[in-house]
């Protein structure tokens, strides 16, 4: 009898130390020390952004998009990210410069009838091209009328070297109190993103490799912002975070507005599942049980 007794306890002994469950290890990166490296796309010589993070070494790369290309200057094309003293901004193609332009925003450029804006000029051609403004650059094309109400919509892609579940953000500067923001995780099948997609921002919504995390209100630059906290936590290889989007909305929250929101990026952090803690398997609580049930029927006996 003793012998069994001793048996069931080797067993469960065994499985209860083979078996895990998750555990997380959570990654920071400090971007603000971070200087630009160079990313060579078609269209152009860009700056991003790749660090490690101090402790794991665990690499992420930042690159800038926005809707800035195409006759309507509605489609997604890479923009310039760049470091600035109080974190990490964009520049994208609509002749930005100044607060808030140099950071992610979606400021309503506010093209009214009358003069073309900065950067861009009258057609000198008819027919179908009178009456819009030229891009001097040529590179969007044609602004269709003068009374365009232009808006341009700034976004990071947050490219990780594994799958992680992207947590806390540090916002190194928002604009006044006009910092909200929405975050988006890809969970589409491949390995690989370089972009957030082609087209619109409509199109990567109505897509199916991409999920919104969340549309947040009221970044400050007072520390880290808590983001993707709702169970279960995502966790991808690649994150689009830009200002507000109402795109991306579902909700349609009536307390964030778009036009008037900025923020740069100074900070990451995340966190990934672990299989390194110990715990028992319901085989070997079973094993234990009926040891317990063994030695209460033996003392009685």
């Amino acid at each position: 009898m003793k012998s069994i007794h001793k048996n069931l306890l080797i067993a469960s002994s065994v499985l209860f130390s083979s078996v895990s469950i998750a555990g997380t290890t959570t990654w920071e990166w400090n971007l603000n020390n971070e200087s630009v490296g160079k990313d060579y796309i078609s269209n152009g010589d860009y700056e991003y952004l790749s660090t490690n993070d101090i402790t794991n070494q665990k690499q992420v790369d930042l690159h800038a998009f926005s809707d800035t290309a195409g006759q309507q200057d509605d489609q997604i094309t890479a923009a310039k990210f760049d470091r600035y003293s109080s974190g990490w901004g964009v520049v994208n193609y609509d002749s930005e410069s100044g607060s808030p332009e140099h950071a992610f925003d979606n400021k309503d450029l506010g093209i009214t009838q009358g003069p073309c804006p900065t950067g861009y000029r009258h057609s000198s051609r008819g027919g179908s091209y009178s009456d819009k403004c030229y891009k001097s650059s040529g590179f969007d094309g044609y602004i269709d009328d003068l009374d365009y109400d232009e808006t341009d919509y700034d976004m990071a892609l947050i490219s990780f070297d594994t799958s992680v579940a992207l947590t806390e953000i540090d916002f190194g500067w928002t604009n006044g109190g006009n910092g909200d923001f929405t975050l988006l995780a890809y969970t589409g099948g491949s390995n690989s993103v370089n972009s957030p997609g082609t087209g619109t921002w409509s199109d990567v919504n109505s897509s199916s490799d991409w999920t919104t995390i969340g549309n947040y209100e009221n970044a400050t630059n007072s520390g880290y912002y808590a983001v993707n906290q709702n169970a279960p936590i995502v966790e991808s290889k690649f994150w689009l975070l830009g200002a507000y989007n109402s795109v991306f909305d579902k909700n349609g929250e009536a307390s964030l507005s778009e036009n008037n929101d900025a923020f740069k990026i100074r900070g990451l952090k995340a966190l990934t599942q672990s299989n390194d803690v110990s715990s028992p398997s319901a085989f070997a609580l079973l094993l234990m049980g009926l040891g317990g049930l063994y030695i209460r029927r033996n003392k009685k006996a």
